[in-house]
């Protein structure tokens, strides 16, 4: 979650290393904030994820207006990430939500943020399949492929990039362990032989 984070942030950071300090302590602050989301009750998780769709639907209404000449907020989906991230766990009870929108966001017109919530929603799809593995209670595998199979019906090649680029990680980090969702995984990399994009391809051929 840092890394992706920082990937989109470094350019809008302020340049004094005082206020530097300062935004880095709050940024911390509100991870662990937001990381706390497991102790909240089911109602409560809900609510915040809610609060947190619906400002990000205020910024993609702005970044579309704006077309790219401004760089949007990424506050909401990278919280949304580690909410999801933080509820592994009890993955049912957000998932629904956190899918619906961030399938949303990475059909956007804008760049930064479709790219942002691309990665977002691969990176929750990858590491829900590892957590699976840790005898905690289990996402349910073709719950999370599936959600990755639908960004098949996104037509950016950004975002189908990041969508191989994650069947890739998935098969090599847990294919052995994969049971009911090769069927899912097989119907992903079809579809993106159809693709005109050399680079796309290649990550289709790689896995």
């Amino acid at each position: 979650t840092r890394t992706i984070e920082k990937k989109y942030s470094t350019s809008s950071l302020p340049t004094s290393s005082s206020t530097l300090t300062d935004f880095s302590v709050l940024a911390s602050m509100l991870s662990r904030l937001f990381e706390s989301s497991r102790q909240l009750s089911g109602d409560s998780l809900l609510s915040l994820l809610d609060a947190l769709t619906r400002l990000s639907n205020e910024v993609m209404e702005s970044a579309s207006m704006s077309g790219q000449s401004k760089e949007p907020s990424l506050f909401a989906v990278a919280k949304l990430l580690e909410t999801g991230l933080a509820n592994l766990c009890r993955i049912e009870m957000v998932w629904d939500i956190t899918e619906t929108h961030l399938l949303k966001v990475c059909g956007h017109s804008h760049a930064t943020l479709r790219e942002f919530a691309s990665e977002s929603l691969t990176c929750l799809v990858r590491t829900g399949i590892t957590y699976s593995q840790t005898g905690d209670k289990k996402p349910d595998e073709r719950t999370l492929l599936r959600t990755l199979q639908k960004l098949s019906r996104i037509d950016y090649l950004d975002v189908r990039h990041q969508q191989l680029e994650c069947v890739l990680q998935v098969l090599h980090s847990s294919g052995q362990s994969l049971v009911d969702g090769w069927s899912i995984i097989l119907d992903i990399l079809m579809q993106a032989a159809q693709l005109k994009g050399q680079p796309v391809l290649q990550v289709a051929f790689q896995a």
